[in-house]
């Protein structure tokens, strides 16, 4: 059968042995159920065969059963089989270059027609000679080594045994939609609504058989198929007529119910079946070595098919021929809308079903609606969107479909970023605060890195993540830059940096210096320093004057003759990382004295009246000046080097002892000493 087209016959296997005893069952549907009116485009069946092979799972756009096979053509013209229980391998057919619409078989070739009506065989022995092969056709129909082809201008062709079959004068005369064979019996369905009878199973001539009723020649019939032994037909007004042999009961047909109609008919070998207009399904005979599948629950049958070692339901389909697809940029907050894709037969209802994949898993996101705004949960698990239609119709078996996924669902990119600026004193000790603002949408949240800029180059400063940044004197004479990077949910985070901030050094306060101790030649000097904190270092220089004292450079200082008549002081510089050095000098000193002594005086043993004596006074500092006084005469000297001066002085008066008194021109050195004067010799 072909049922891209009106019905017309059905090819049937032949089958074994009959019974003798009628079977009258009917497998009705839904009571209220209607048939769809129009002729659908894609079927799926149910099949029992006797060898367990069936036809396998699918959709097709037309089901034929020959003797151990059924053959299903799919959507796209390909052609599935299932053969068994003796069915040779040579009744799978090849892959075809154009699309089929009719199938056939004999016991050891097959036969197709394409869409262009040209006939295709494969197997053993085909019995079609190339005269024909280069005809169009509109049915073919096989059975054992025998064949019979309609061509398009309504001709028979045969091929193999059985030529001759029918009357050819009514042949000549008739225009021949279809035909039907088994192995006793053949029919053909004329284009004006005739039937064409012959075979001994059915011609009256064979065991209890009775020939097409001569009575109804002048109805007009839409269907016709030829069993093993019988025949059935069905009038235009959805009446079932049969005849040839009636072993099993297959005249025993069922009263219809009130009101109803048959519309699709088939004989078998021990059974025949019907589908009613209301979906539901009859069948009679005894039906002993066949089994009819059961109606599916909530759906309508559409056509039978039973013969001897098969027998299958079929029912309207519908099958995507064109996947759905989804339109939009998978991304959050962009709504993606599904369109259904196309289908074998126009839906009823659509429904929806979108899904999003995740590495392994797979989570249904959204139902029930052609569109799906992606949310800020799918941007962030980076998953892919796909979405899975159901189609349904009444009186069709539904079908799915899904779409092929989509690239990652994407977050958002913000309309603005962030304007970052920076406020703080930039030096050493400062704290520089970032601030983002101006993003949109708002962010959520903000977070902040700093960097030293050299060039265009930025390098991280290691542990500055927060919104401050604390100046330390490792970035002074450098650049810092805040960058601030803006989140929110379900976008593409958004980050901006600053202007360059230079870190200048800071200035340490000026230390506090005082010098304590005695300034006299031999004595230690302190200095004593108050510091600005952040100083760790500090260097000292004691000052002779205003001039530095060559290796004079810790806090303190033994003052020495060099100084004498000097002023001293201490000079401090307060150094530290990222600061400019401070120095400040103490107040100087009171100049520089030796140490208060007692002068040491070598006077002669005696001198004589009105003469010089020699005095040598030590302990003097070297070109220290010495007075020396005796009895009123005063005479001064310097000191040499070595401290020691050479004063002469005159002796006068009276003989006898004279006091001699020599004091330095530093402050607190004096000494003293006696003369004896004697009388000058005559």
């Amino acid at each position: 059968m072909n049922l891209r087209f009106p019905r017309h016959l059905t090819l049937l296997a032949l089958v074994a042995p009959a019974l003798a005893v009628p079977l009258t069952v009917s497998v009705a549907g839904p009571a209220a159920a209607e048939r769809p009116d129009e002729v659908a485009s894609a079927y799926v069946v149910d099949e029992w065969t006797r060898s367990g092979v069936k036809l396998p799972p699918g959709t097709y756009t037309a089901v034929e059963v020959a003797y151990d096979a059924t053959f299903g053509i799919t959507l796209d013209g390909q052609v599935r089989a299932g053969a068994g229980y003796g069915g040779p391998h040579v009744l799978q057919p090849p892959q075809f270059d154009r699309p089929v619409v009719d199938v056939t078989a004999g016991t050891t070739f097959g036969i197709a027609i394409d869409d262009l009506g040209q006939l295709r065989t494969w197997g053993d022995g085909s019995p079609v000679p190339d005269e024909d092969m280069a005809e169009t056709y509109r049915d073919v129909e096989a059975v054992g080594g025998a064949a019979i082809g309609v061509t398009t201008d309504g001709e028979l062709r045969y091929w193999g045994a059985r030529e001759g079959t029918f009357d050819e004068a009514e042949v000549a005369a008739s225009d021949i939609v279809s035909v039907s064979l088994n192995s006793d019996s053949a029919v053909a369905l004329t284009s004006d609504g005739r039937i064409l009878s012959a075979g001994y199973a059915l011609d009256g001539t064979y065991f209890q058989s009775s020939p097409f009723p001569a009575d109804r020649a002048d109805e007009t019939f839409v269907a016709v198929d030829a069993g093993v032994f019988t025949a059935v037909a069905l009038t235009d007004d959805g009446e079932i007529v049969t005849w040839g042999s009636y072993q099993n009961g297959e005249d025993q047909v069922p009263a219809l119910p009130a009101g109803r109609r048959a519309v699709a008919v088939s004989a078998g070998m021990w059974m025949s079946a019907a589908v009613l207009d209301d979906g539901s399904v009859i069948r009679w005979g005894s039906g002993e070595h066949q089994v009819l599948p059961p109606v599916r629950a909530g759906l309508q049958a559409v056509d039978v098919d039973v013969d001897r070692y098969r027998a299958l339901i079929t029912y309207a389909a519908l099958e995507n021929v064109t996947a759905p697809t989804i339109s939009g940029t998978p991304q959050f907050g962009t709504e993606l809308t599904a369109t259904p894709g196309e289908w074998s037969d126009t839906p009823d209802d659509v429904h929806y079903e979108w899904t999003l994949h995740t590495g392994g898993d797979a989570k249904v996101v959204g139902t029930d609606s052609a569109t799906y705004t992606p949310t800020a949960a799918d941007a962030l698990a980076g998953g892919t969107l796909e979405v899975a239609v159901t189609a349904e119709r009444s009186g069709f078996v539904g079908a799915s479909a899904t779409s092929r996924q989509t690239a990652p669902v994407a977050r958002r990119t913000f309309a603005t970023a962030p304007v970052v600026t920076v406020g703080g004193t930039p030096r050493v000790g400062g704290t520089l605060t970032a601030t983002a603002s101006g993003t949109t949408p708002a962010a959520d949240t903000t977070a902040y890195a700093w960097f030293t800029r050299d060039g265009a180059a930025l390098t991280p400063i290691a542990g500055a993540t927060g919104g401050t940044l604390e100046l330390t004197p490792g970035l002074v004479g450098r650049s810092v830059v805040a960058r601030a990077t803006s989140s929110r949910n379900g976008y593409v985070d958004v980050s901006a940096d600053s202007a360059p901030v230079p870190v200048a050094a800071a200035t340490l306060g000026a230390p506090g210096v005082t010098v304590t101790g005695s300034t006299r030649v031999g004595q230690l000097l302190t200095g004593s320093v108050t510091a600005d904190r952040s100083a760790t270092t500090a260097a000292y220089q004691w000052l002779r004057g205003t001039t530095p004292v060559p290796g004079a450079t810790s806090t303190t200082y033994q003052v020495s003759g060099a100084d004498l008549g000097h002023t001293l002081s201490m000079r401090v510089t307060s150094s530290a990382p990222g600061h400019h050095d401070a120095s400040a000098t103490s107040a100087p000193t009171a100049r520089v004295t030796l140490p208060a002594t007692t002068l040491r005086v070598k006077a002669p043993k005696k001198v004589a009246a009105g003469s010089k004596a020699v005095l040598k006074v030590s302990g003097l500092a070297g070109g220290e000046t010495v007075t020396v006084t005796v009895r009123g005469t005063r005479v001064t000297a310097s000191a040499n080097a070595a401290g020691v001066a050479t004063v002469k002085v005159k002796v006068t008066g009276k003989t006898g002892r004279r006091v001699v008194k020599v004091t330095g021109s530093m402050a607190d050195r004096a000494g003293t000493t006696t003369l004896k004067v004697v009388r000058p010799r005559r």
